[in-house]
């Protein structure tokens, strides 16, 4: 990676780029979550990077024909998203393609609630809005489990996490900001991971 390019995969022939850029960016903005898709399948690769790398090149893997859809979420000192947007290219093998992405203000900023299972017992946790249906069995073969969420980060707004052990599992207890064995009910001001 350099000068601020962001690399998805080599390529020997010359690949297509998606010139980022983004407008709306808040003043207390210090970091960018970077999430990208080809023909909607998620492209490996793109995580977080500086706010200071905008603009910022995204190589698509070599070939690549379809719809590009990338999505920037702006990030705060404290790890909370304050603005977010995407936009949507399409990619034609090769080539240069500007990709200018307009983003809107959140209010409240949105904070990323990660639950990790551990233990070999079967069941699932579940956020009180739905957004967080984390399966121990989904989980650990890490496809289809939502064990992560980006949710608003407001004292009005408590997240409740409910742990659902199966039939012959026993929920053994919360680590990090959850205690005990009863649901658990978090006020956000930052990241957590439970």
């Amino acid at each position: 990676s350099l000068g601020g390019a962001l690399l998805l995969a080599g390529c020997s022939a010359p690949p297509a780029v998606i010139a980022i850029s983004a407008s709306g960016l808040p003043a207390d903005g210090t970091g960018l979550r970077v999430s990208a898709t080809l023909n909607g399948v998620a492209l490996a690769g793109v995580d977080e990077l500086p706010v200071q790398g905008l603009p910022f090149g995204l190589r698509l893997p070599e070939g690549a024909r379809g719809a590009v859809q990338v999505t920037l979420q702006v990030l705060t000192s404290d790890g909370c998203a304050a603005a977010s947007g995407s936009a949507t290219a399409t990619a034609q093998g090769e080539g240069r393609i500007d990709l200018p992405i307009p983003l809107t203000p959140l209010a409240p900023h949105l904070c990323r609630l990660r639950v990790t299972l551990s233990g070999g017992g079967r069941g699932r946790v579940t956020s009180s809005g739905g957004q967080i249906q984390c399966d121990a069995q989904e989980a650990q073969r890490a496809v289809g489990s939502r064990c992560a969420a980006d949710l608003p980060a407001d004292p009005a707004q408590p997240v409740a996490l409910r742990a659902e052990p199966e039939s012959g599992s026993v929920f053994t207890g919360w680590t990090g900001p959850c205690v005990g064995l009863d649901p658990c009910a978090l006020v956000l001001s930052g990241p957590l991971s439970v």
